[in-house]
């Protein structure tokens, strides 16, 4: 016979009565009421004393001496902008005769052009990326115009690691495709120390004309002690950010407005640096009193 199953009896749990439970009625919030109103009735004492005392607000000693105070910070106030501005005129005019005795020799201004002058524009591709994810470049065409804006030199450059470097041909804005710089990777002729040393004797001894030079003498390894004419370096030429900070113009931008017409209307095709050279050489011209060249290959507009 099997054997009954005997179900054992189990505790029954019994919610014990504590403090909480017989305070429900107050609320959870019961012990906070007391100093809640406690501060609330000091707080209308203070505002009958003070209104018993010193009648309306607006005659209270506080605001009587904040009026005056604020009276005599205004008067202040109002003499410290015009000394201010005064000061700034005084330290402008100091700044710019001293600013013009340094550059006088640097930018030409209504002075004789030097016909030795040659303008350059480098175009680059990017080898990989730094630390703060910006591009590294290297040197994958270089252009160089005198002072009629002739060319003188124009050549593509393989970078010095080969085109297997390369990270980003920048098409959009180089205009250097990969097919470009395959077809000249044997030739040494367009390799980087070649094309150095050749635009080296180009550029010694003259006048170097350009936008933004200093991107290109980083490409091309040189540290040059030339005279040097930038247009994104001067001041006339520059433009006014939003933090009233001077930088310099687009290239683009800075030729329409000096001479009216357009360049680099070829988009998605890349900068031509011979245009951009030419470009340069122009303001050059203009700028020491001389007529600007018009060029065939340049854009109808231009």
């Amino acid at each position: 016979m099997p054997k009954k199953r005997v179900l054992k009896k189990t505790k029954k749990r019994v919610l014990k009565k504590t403090k909480t439970r017989k305070n429900r009625k107050g609320g959870m919030f019961r012990k906070y009421r007391q100093p809640y109103e406690q501060n609330q009735y000091q707080q209308n004492q203070q505002n009958q004393y003070q209104q018993n005392q010193y009648g309306d607000y607006q005659q209270y000693p506080q605001n009587q001496y904040n009026q005056q105070y604020n009276q005599q910070y205004n008067q202040q106030y109002n003499q410290y902008p015009q000394n201010q501005n005064q000061y700034n005129q005084q330290y402008n005019q100091q700044y710019n005769q001293q600013y013009n005795q340094q550059n006088q020799n640097q930018y030409p201004q209504n002075q004789e052009c030097n016909t030795n002058a040659v303008a350059m524009d480098c175009e680059m591709v990017s080898i990989g990326l730094d630390s703060n994810n910006k591009h590294i470049l290297a040197l994958a065409h270089i252009a160089i115009v005198n002072f009629n804006g002739e060319e003188i030199y124009n050549k593509y450059v393989v970078p010095e690691g080969g085109i297997r470097e390369i990270h980003d041909y920048l098409t959009k804005y180089s205009g250097i495709t990969p097919n470009i710089l395959k077809n000249i990777q044997y030739d040494r002729t367009h390799y980087f120390d070649n094309v150095r040393e050749e635009v080296i004797g180009i550029l010694y001894g003259k006048t170097i004309v350009g936008h933004g030079l200093d991107s290109d003498f980083k490409a091309l390894k040189l540290d040059p002690e030339y005279y040097i004419w930038d247009t994104a370096k001067i001041p006339e030429y520059q433009k006014m950010n939003p933090y009233g900070k001077l930088q310099a113009k687009k290239l683009k931008e800075l030729y329409k407005e000096m001479t009216g017409n357009n360049i680099q209307l070829n988009t998605g095709t890349g900068h031509s640096p011979l245009e951009d050279a030419r470009a340069s050489m122009n303001l050059y011209r203009l700028a020491c009193g001389s007529q600007k060249v018009y060029y065939n290959n340049m854009s109808s507009s231009y």
